[in-house]
């Protein structure tokens, strides 16, 4: 891309029954050919397995995807 792109990292938390039980994000923009490493911490308070899934939108007001979502399943014993 040759122009900067503002954008929105999100990333929500659901517990074993879908429940969201953390959403976290971060706004900015990146210019032409820079690159972002985003990283949001969250700390379960209960065991069990939780889906955690990363967002990257035009901004938190308009939720149009520039890029796919990306999932992954986290166990806490």
């Amino acid at each position: 891309q040759d122009r900067e792109q503002a954008f929105a990292y999100l990333v929500q938390i659901q517990d074993g029954n879908g429940v969201t039980v953390s959403l976290a994000w971060i706004t900015g923009s990146l210019s032409a050919g820079q690159s972002f490493s985003p990283a949001l911490s969250w700390i379960p308070t209960d065991a069990g397995t939780y889906t955690a899934t990363a967002f990257v939108w035009e901004s938190v007001d308009n939720p149009t995807a520039l890029s796919p979502p990306v999932t992954t399943t986290i166990i806490v014993k």
